[in-house]
């Protein structure tokens, strides 16, 4: 799958990041019942960087790295022979990587990894191209919350994807 996400990062007492990525994944479905399938993904959805400069003079430079493994299911909804509309709810399991250069101290990086759990909701239509192909789009919702170095973070994530897949 290939696309892109919207990624807003509120982080208590500091400046948002937010910004438009590229982001990638790589989804395995398995059908259980016509309706029904249980999927497992992996998803990059890039980097999200914020320049400023703070009060000192110093140039900053933060930067989020977000990556996700989901469990999940879907229901689809036949919308004609060769269409299909599907709903999707799972689990994300997460890593973030924060990293934040000072001008000042050029030499010297910060960084902070933080790891865990949270749902996630989508959406997608599939157009069957015969039996083995389908071509689609997807849509995935995720609101994950960590903390960077003791400041509480939200990381809101809208992701949209085009992908080609093959059913056996």
């Amino acid at each position: 799958m290939l696309g892109g996400s919207v990624q807003t990062v509120d982080i208590e007492g500091l400046r948002d990041i937010s910004g438009n990525t590229e982001s990638m994944g790589l989804k395995f479905d398995y059908q259980i019942w016509d309706t029904l399938s249980l999927n497992l993904s992996v998803y990059d959805f890039g980097e999200v960087e914020e320049t400023y400069i703070d009060g000192n003079g110093d140039k900053i430079k933060d930067s989020i790295e977000l990556n996700s493994i989901n469990f999940g299911a879907s229901y689809g909804v036949d919308l004609t022979e060769s269409s299909i509309l599907e709903f999707s709810v799972g689990a994300s399991y997460w890593e973030v990587l924060f990293s934040e250069k000072d001008s000042f101290f050029s030499s010297s990086e910060f960084t902070d990894t933080e790891k865990g759990v949270s749902p996630y909701i989508g959406i997608g239509y599939k157009y069957f191209l015969g039996r083995s192909y389908s071509l689609g789009v997807d849509y995935l919702y995720s609101k994950i919350e960590y903390d960077i170095d003791s400041f509480s973070s939200e990381h809101e994530m809208n992701s949209f994807y085009i992908n080609l897949a093959f059913h056996f």
